[in-house]
């Protein structure tokens, strides 16, 4: 693995920087830079409606106020795009055009690219190569890379550990535990971080956070992201720390928000997103966080128990949706507790308990409802 990265990074050092930065760190702050004006450039086209087209280069208005580099000092030009209400991208820090820079430094991207890939195969539990492919992957737009990389290190990591306790671990205590119950005991291996043992916990949540927030992948995979969200949860879970303890609730309320869009297709994720929600709404003790903290929670809590009840809303249960729509204290989001008003929660509990009484059939009480404060 190790020679397959330095393969790719002495590729990117030979053509951007004109030697070999020996200092790992050092190379990676150097080459950042150059990466991210690819990756831009790469987006442009993208935002532009030219995935397809890399190679054609910007149109004549582009060129002329957003890729020239004279546009700002030229009198008879628009001087910037943002005047129109269109046209909204970030220029490229010495405003070269865009598709010329792509096509000048994209053959050793593609080749250092291949070279991590190469090391991929033989990273097991460790995430250098899955690093150094999230580093250039959308230099050469190729973002489906990242998830490759990824995915990867994490089912490679898990299945080096279960591999490991099998051999360290009695056959006979292994004997009858399902897929699930042994995924269980690896991820309890890593939560320990144990020094002797990889992969490190903090470079597994790396591999996880990344899919979840810097990818789409609960797109394209929601079910897959599920799973991530599990894995996440495993580690926090039983924590006392109060920092922790609210990450955990924020999880909760994403993975409830995943299920939820599964169920709207699938009725059997429902039960599980209600799991998630009831667990996102409830805090023991508020008394650890600042008072800005305590709006921001209030406001997450309300969130989760409205998610709740659209869940049992779903199921046809109106008289239990009513109940807890009635039970929620919407002074907690209407900006005279929070002091910030969160408009979208309160029209969609609004709407939701308006269309609950006309299910219930009490119209004269949804009649009296608008889609705004009490």
């Amino acid at each position: 693995m190790n020679s397959f990265v330095s393969d790719g990074d002495s590729t990117l050092s030979k053509h951007f920087l004109g030697h070999r930065e020996k200092d790992e760190n050092a190379f990676l702050e150097k080459i950042q830079p150059h990466m991210d004006k690819m990756a831009a450039a790469c987006q442009y086209f993208q935002e532009a409606g030219e995935r397809d087209q890399i190679l054609v280069g910007a149109k004549w208005y582009d060129k002329n106020t957003r890729w020239t580099k004279n546009a700002e000092s030229s009198s008879d030009r628009i001087k910037t795009a943002e005047d129109i209400h269109e046209f909204n991208r970030e220029q490229l820090s010495d405003a070269e055009e865009p598709g010329y820079y792509w096509k000048h430094n994209i053959e050793p991207v593609l080749e250092a690219l291949d070279y991590y890939k190469r090391a991929l195969n033989y990273a097991g539990p460790e995430l250098k190569a899955a690093r150094r492919i999230d580093l250039i992957a959308r230099a050469a737009c190729r973002e489906q890379e990242v998830v490759v990389a990824y995915s990867t290190f994490l089912y490679s990591s898990e299945e080096y550990l279960e591999k490991k306790i099998r051999q360290e671990t009695d056959q006979d205590q292994l004997v009858g535990l399902d897929d699930k119950a042994r995924l269980s005991l690896v991820w309890v291996r890593i939560r320990a971080d144990l020094k002797e043992t990889l992969p490190r916990l903090s470079e597994y949540l790396v591999g996880v956070q990344k899919l979840l927030s810097d990818t789409r992948f609960q797109e394209f995979a929601p079910e897959e992201a599920d799973g991530l969200y599990e894995r996440l949860l495993f580690v926090l879970e039983s924590t006392t720390d109060a920092g922790q303890i609210r990450e955990e609730k924020k999880l909760r309320l994403k993975r409830g928000k995943l299920l939820y869009k599964l169920a709207l297709k699938n009725p059997a994720y429902y039960p599980n997103a209600i799991k998630q929600f009831e667990a996102a709404s409830h805090f023991s003790d508020l008394t650890p966080y600042s008072p800005g903290e305590v709006y921001q929670i209030q406001a997450q809590i309300f969130e989760a128990s409205l998610y709740k009840a659209k869940c049992i809303y779903n199921q046809g249960d109106y008289k239990k949706t009513y109940d807890i729509l009635s039970d929620m204290y919407t002074r907690k989001v209407d900006g005279r507790e929070s002091k910030t008003v969160e408009i979208d929660l309160l029209r969609d509990y609004h709407s939701l308990k308006r269309e609950t009484l006309i299910k219930m059939g009490r119209l004269k009480e949804a009649d009296e409802i608008i889609t705004g404060y009490e």
